[in-house]
């Protein structure tokens, strides 16, 4: 099993996302944490983990930006289409 970072890791999202291949979001890749922890999940399973991932350091940094007193600008995908219409 390769580490996340190593090259070629056996799963390259970039790859995934070009392709969009569902067919293959049910199959398991085999991979090991940066930490060293080995794990196993489905294609499908890291896509939604990379979509979700950046949605929780979002949060984070709006909690932060609200305890300092700063108002975080409206980033919901609402005040989007919103803006767009």
């Amino acid at each position: 099993m390769a580490a996340i970072g190593d090259s070629p890791v056996p799963f390259d999202i970039r790859e995934a996302a070009h392709t969009r291949d569902f067919r293959a979001f049910p199959q398991s890749v085999e991979f090991v944490f940066t930490n060293g922890t080995p794990a196993r999940m489905r294609r499908g399973e890291i896509i939604l983990h990379v979509c979700l991932h950046g949605t929780y350091h979002r949060g984070n940094a709006g909690i932060v930006l609200h305890k300092n007193g700063i108002a975080p600008k409206d980033d919901r995908m609402t005040d989007f289409l919103e803006t767009a219409a």
